[in-house]
Order: structure tokens, then C-alpha cells, then sequence
């Protein structure tokens, strides 16, 4: 018996492993059918065509949607954009960039810049208007914890530029709602009174590059703001430019944001102040610096243009003085500027301020680096020619 059922074993073992043999190579058929289109391509080469309602069988194989198309503001940002789906992912990204900001070690400044970085791209990102009225309040309680003053003073300028950028963006995306959100508005008018101290000090920085950036700033803080600007700079403004132991840079700093601020902001800014700004607009137009001249001569006829101080512009010159010769001449290439095509018209619209701007190393009169003076006649005398 054993010998005619050990040919019968062997076949059915012979048989069963054929059989597992054929199992495996339809599983891995069905493997290769799943990975390979039906005529046997690769992933990456299968068609694009949809079916008859143009629709992609397979939605990895989607096209790539189109760029957004970010506001010329933002058209420099150094990252993408940063999107937010949450108050809580929010306040975590927010939380994090604090502590980065925080950190006070020299060696560190990279984290700090990357961290200013990313607050513009939350900006950019649209966090302002995505996740409404919480996130807005949010955004600027944390802003105002976080110690941005001290980056307007840092030494190096890729972080005080990165500084300037990150104020006028947060001005630029909020001046709309701070019109219907007073509660709102009080908050980013704290935030600015903080800073403009420590951006008036950088336009009194020695390195020119630094000096330029924060006369910058305050042109274009003041020009983004909206019509309800930030009134309770008028006033400090005004006693920089009256008082004679201001440094020019500052000065001018002032000069540059009052000027704007008057023809951007609501009247209503400016009613109290009349007299004290007819009062500085004397003074800067009479100034022995001749690069806050120029831009006081700009003022003048900023302040002509606000209805509400209008009046108190009649008896700052005399209508047949030099001076009043001077700044007619000038009216209507000052009035071009406010145009809408023209250089501060485009600044009020998208926040982007033209290189040749007017605090910028282009003109003539600018004057953000000490001036070079001839010696006076008596510290060299002349040698008595020698006798032959």
C-alpha cells in the first residue's frame, strides 16, 4: 500500500504548489494593475483627459490651480504666505514668534528677523480678514506683547527694515476695520503710539540706510492708516518739528508723517491742533536744514488741503514774501504727487512707496547724512609768498 500511495502524495504536493504559484501571480497582476495605467504606464504618465464632464479620474492628477496673486504690498514678502484655519493655530504660531522675538542673544538675530518674517506672512496670509473679529482682536493683543519697539532699535537693518514692514502691512490691513470696530481701532492706536518714539529715534541713526528706512516708515504709516489715523501723534509731531534741539532726521520724520497725515487722515484729526501746526509749518519751511525745507514747503500746502485748518494757513506768510513766491511755484508738482498716479497717490492705494520717494537718496536736498562743510576762511591762513 505504501508504495502505490507515495506516487499519489507527490502529485498532489506538485499540484498544490502550481496552484499557490498561479495564486501568486495574480495577486501581484492585480498589485501591477493598480500602480500602472491600462496600457501598462507609469503613474506620472497617465493622461490628463477627464471624463465627460471634464473631470479628472484620479484627483492627485488634478492640474496645479494658479498662483494667487498677492497685493503689491506684499509683491517682496521673502516666504509664501502663511494660511490660517484656526483662532487656536493662531494663537500658537503667535505665541511662538513672541518667544522668538524675545530672545535677546546677539547670536540669535536670524531668529528674530525669520520671526518678523513670519508675522508679515500671517498678514499676507489674509489672518485679518479669514477668521473675523476674533482673530483681528487677537492678532493685535498679541502684537502688542510682543516687543517689536526693541527691533526699531536693533543695529542691524535687515531687522529694522523687516520692523518697518511689519507696521505699515498690520496699518495697511486694518485701517478699514478700525473704522467700524472702535474697540479695535483704540487697540492699533496704542500699538502705534508705542512705536513712533522708537521710529522717530531711527531716523537719527548714523547709518544712512537706517536713517532713510524709519523717515520711510513714518511717511507710510501715516499715508496707509486710513481716513481715521492715529490723532494722538499730531500733537507730538508738531513739538518735534517747533523745537530747535531736535535732530534734523527726526525732524523731518515728523515733517514727512504730518504731511501725509493731513492729506489722508479726517479733519477732525487736526481741528484742535490748527495753531500749533501753522506754527510748525513756519518753522520747517524756515528751517536751516534745506531737506526739511523742501518737505516743509510740502506740508504748507498739505495743510491747505485739509478744509478744517485751512484758515489758520492765511497768516503764516505774507502774500508778497519770498517765501510765499517760493512755495507757489512748487504747488502744482506737490499737488501731481497726490494724484492718483502719482507717487503718494500710489502709496495711499497699495502701501508701496516708489524708490524715488521723498525721504529717499535720489534728491538733491536729501539730507539723512551729515553734511560736508567747508572750513571757515580763518582756520587756514594763507602762507605770505617767500621773499626770491
Amino acid at each position: 500500500l505504501d508504495d502505490h500511495a507515495a506516487p499519489i502524495i507527490d502529485y498532489l504536493k506538485m499540484n498544490c504548489r502550481e496552484r499557490r504559484l498561479e495564486q501568486e501571480e495574480k495577486k501581484q497582476q492585480n498589485s501591477n494593475s493598480r500602480n500602472h495605467g491600462e496600457t501598462g504606464h507609469e503613474i506620472f504618465e497617465t493622461s490628463y483627459e477627464g471624463d465627460e464632464f471634464g473631470n479628472s479620474p484620479d484627483p492627485l492628477h488634478q492640474p496645479p490651480a494658479p498662483p494667487v496673486q498677492l497685493p503689491p504690498i506684499y509683491q517682496t514678502i521673502p516666504k509664501p504666505p502663511a494660511i490660517i484655519t484656526s483662532i487656536r493655530q493662531l494663537e500658537s504660531t503667535l505665541d511662538s514668534i513672541t518667544a522668538n522675538l524675545e530672545n535677546q542673544d546677539p547670536e540669535l538675530w536670524d531668529e528674530r528677523l525669520a520671526a518678523l518674517v513670519d508675522v508679515e506672512c500671517l498678514l499676507a496670509g489674509g489672518v485679518s480678514s479669514t477668521l473675523g473679529v476674533e482673530a483681528r482682536h487677537l492678532f493685535i493683543e498679541k502684537i502688542r506683547k510682543m516687543p517689536m519697539t526693541d527691533q526699531f532699535q536693533d543695529l542691524r537693518s535687515q531687522i529694522t527694515n523687516q520692523a518697518c514692514r511689519v507696521i505699515v502691512a498690520l496699518s495697511y490691513e486694518y485701517r478699514e476695520y478700525v473704522r467700524e470696530d472702535g474697540s479695535l481701532g483704540v487697540a492699533v492706536q496704542h500699538f502705534v503710539d508705542c512705536c513712533t518714539p522708537s521710529i522717530l529715534k531711527l531716523c537719527c541713526s548714523g547709518t544712512r540706510l537706517m536713517a532713510t528706512q524709519g523717515m520711510n516708515c513714518m511717511l507710510c504709516l501715516a499715508a496707509v492708516g486710513g481716513s481715521t489715523g492715529y490723532p494722538r501723534t499730531v500733537s507730538n509731531f508738531c513739538d518735534d518739528i517747533i523745537s530747535k534741539k531736535v535732530h534734523k532726521n527726526r525732524k523731518r520724520g515728523s515733517v514727512l508723517a504730518l504731511t501725509a497725515a493731513m492729506r489722508v487722515w479726517d479733519g477732525s484729526c487736526f481741528a484742535k491742533h490748527a495753531e500749533k501746526i501753522a506754527k510748525a509749518v513756519k518753522e520747517a519751511v524756515t528751517d536751516r536744514d534745506p531737506g526739511v525745507r523742501e518737505d516743509g514747503k510740502k506740508m504748507y500746502w498739505a495743510m491747505i488741503s485739509c478744509d478744517r485748518i485751512r484758515g489758520a494757513a492765511d497768516n503764516v506768510f505774507a502774500a508778497a514774501g519770498r517765501e510765499m513766491k517760493q512755495l507757489t511755484k512748487m504747488r502744482d508738482e506737490v499737488d501731481a504727487e497726490w494724484e492718483e498716479d502719482g507717487v503718494m497717490g500710489k502709496l495711499v492705494r497699495t502701501g508701496v512707496l516708489d524708490e524715488a520717494s521723498p525721504s529717499g537718496g535720489t534728491s538733491k536736498t536729501n539730507n539723512s547724512a551729515p553734511p560736508r562743510s567747508m572750513p571757515p576762511r580763518s582756520a587756514v591762513k594763507r602762507r605770505p609768498a617767500s621773499a626770491p
